[in-house]
């Protein structure tokens, strides 16, 4: 639900000559029988949103066509999915660990790759000569990035 809204966000503020492709994309993706992210909205919604689209004749019209789903979507939204996410673990975590660094902002890359463990940046300006000597790779690849995972395989487990 909440990519669709953002799509109709985008769609608002897209220029002219995209409205048209970003129309039919929004409609294939989220409204169409069968279609691969369907929101949920109700019939009498769908024929609406639906009657706005084969009305519109212009760009200025075709960006608006969606109003109706949209805000069906955007109160499902916030009566369903956000009770729902402030009930969450996750949720719960980061308040949590918010609240423990009281006024100090924790920030979203610390807690996520730092599970919450506010540390300060160890970083010092490097010389000149030293950004030479450093030994970096030539292609930067997800398996050359100092990243900690969830996803993240030991390498002595899968020798087994």
């Amino acid at each position: 639900n909440i990519r669709f809204w953002i799509a109709i966000q985008d769609l608002k503020y897209s220029p002219n000559d995209q409205i048209d492709q970003k129309t039919e994309r929004i409609y294939e993706e989220f409204l169409a029988p069968g279609a691969p992210a369907q929101v949920n909205v109700d019939s009498r919604t769908l024929d609406q949103t639906l009657d706005c689209l084969q009305k519109a004749t212009n760009a200025s019209t075709r960006r608006h066509a969606f109003t109706h789903s949209e805000e069906h979507v955007f109160t499902l939204m916030a009566k369903d999915s956000y009770p729902r996410f402030v009930r969450s673990q996750i949720y719960k975590g980061v308040l949590s660990a918010a609240q423990q660094q009281g006024s100090r902002r924790l920030g979203w890359r610390n807690f996520i790759f730092n599970m919450g463990a506010a540390k300060k940046p160890q970083c010092k300006p490097a010389k000149k000569d030293e950004l030479h000597s450093q030994n970096l790779p030539k292609q930067l690849s997800s398996d050359s990035l100092p990243v900690r995972t969830a996803h993240a395989v030991r390498p002595e487990a899968t020798a087994e």
